[in-house]
């Protein structure tokens, strides 16, 4: 923040300091010199002068917070004038006034500048002031001055002190207003991330199963109308899944339907058989594993592996193609599960070209990563592909390994 900037918006911030400096100029002038002995003395050429060459300083205030420091020279030069040529005034008010400016508004180096040659000129001044008076008895020269440089250092330190804290209290209060602002816009991106995950797992497994489905109901709607009915049969029943699955996500947006959703993705990955039965209409050859008791999960825990699942089954079917084997395995413990999909590469008769968004493995590891689990993708060097998810089921450690799921190393 430089020397120009203002503490407020610059209409409202005028309007402020004339009003200061209309209240500290009288107060100033009562306090602080001769001027109502003269009026009641009929001086009133003398308490007119007093009077205008105050009003002339304080005015100088008004524009305290769009050059601080210059104001402050001058309100120091001010001071000078006023112990040289009016010797029944001692401004004390104005000077405080702009250092308090400059040390809310300035960066630090220039606010002690500022500070430490204010309290010199301010110190002489004062000094010169009192010595040009006659002492008291018991005061000497070096009390005198003593005296002066430890008033000034206490009214001109803590009038420093206090506007270093509102400057601190000013940055920390843009800082935290920063970062939430970072945090609204970081929110907005995470759900953003969640929505598109959950629209790729939907949309790109229910369009793969029902595009190979539509492919074999054209092929075989002439050859064998009952398989070519039974395909349709299935491609209604997985757009139906998904429309389904459409209208649970939006109601979850919507703050409606969340233990709903909770519920059912609890019960789909306890019911593997279930869960993977349109892959294996779709034409993979599925072998399903279930290792240890179904267990509670947490709602975004078991929608993770529902939705890893469903991934990896949709990849084999891409890459893999219609008769590649599959196993799927899941290991449940008492806090965790772990979940593996293997295929053996089939026939190499991929689809992934015209069906794949090329993100649903980025999708997986998000979605691992948000339950604090581990994941492991990647080719086997016999062929095929493995994608090993391990997911806390509140989340909490003590996941199986790799090696203890598939009963050999993990390869990525």
């Amino acid at each position: 923040m430089t020397a120009g900037t203002t503490l407020a918006r610059p209409g409202r911030a005028r309007k402020i300091d004339v009003a200061i400096a209309a209240g500290a100029c009288p107060l100033d002038l009562i306090t602080n010199s001769d001027v109502l002995s003269r009026i009641v003395d009929a001086d009133v050429l003398g308490a007119a002068t007093t009077i205008t060459y105050a009003a002339a300083g304080f005015a100088l205030l008004a524009w305290r917070r769009r050059w601080p420091v210059i104001v402050t020279a001058v309100l120091l030069a001010h001071l000078l004038g006023a112990i040289l040529l009016l010797p029944d005034y001692r401004p004390l008010l104005a000077v405080p006034l702009a250092l308090f400016t400059v040390a809310a508004q300035c960066p630090t180096r220039l606010s002690i500048i500022t500070f430490g040659a204010s309290y010199v000129l301010a110190t002489i001044a004062y000094v010169v002031a009192e010595l040009s008076l006659p002492l008291a008895p018991l005061d000497t020269p070096e009390g005198v001055m003593r005296g002066v440089a430890l008033g000034q250092l206490l009214i001109l330190g803590t009038v420093w002190a206090f506007g270093r804290w509102t400057r601190a209290s000013r940055l920390n209060a843009q800082y935290l207003q920063e970062l939430a602002s970072l945090r609204q816009r970081d929110a907005v991106r995470t759900e953003r991330s969640a929505i598109a995950r959950e629209l790729h797992d939907v949309v790109s497994r229910a369009v793969t199963i029902m595009v190979l489905h539509a492919s074999g109901a054209r092929e075989n709607v002439h050859a064998d109308p009952s398989r070519a009915v039974a395909a349709l049969n299935c491609v209604e029943s997985v757009g139906t899944e998904a429309m389904t699955e459409l209208r649970r996500m939006l109601s979850v947006l919507r703050h409606v339907g969340d233990d709903q959703d909770a519920i059912g993705a609890s019960e789909q990955i306890a019911d593997i058989d279930a869960l993977v039965s349109p892959f294996r209409l779709a034409g993979l050859i599925i072998s399903t594993e279930q290792r240890g008791r179904p267990r509670s999960l947490t709602p975004e825990v078991a929608l993770a592996a529902v939705r890893i699942l469903q991934e990896g089954l949709t990849n084999a079917l891409r890459h893999a193609g219609p008769g590649a084997a599959v196993a799927v395995t899941t290991a449940w413990n008492e806090e965790s599960l772990a979940v593996a999909i293997v295929d053996d590469g089939g026939s190499g008769a991929a689809v992934s070209e015209r069906l794949s968004a090329g993100v649903g493995l980025a999708g997986v590891r998000e979605r691992v990563m948000l339950t604090g689990g581990t994941v492991d993708a990647g080719a086997r060097p016999d062929g095929g592909f493995v994608l090993h998810a391990h997911l806390p089921a509140h989340p909490a450690t003590g996941a199986p390994t790799s090696t203890e799921l598939s009963g050999g190393s993990p390869r990525a």
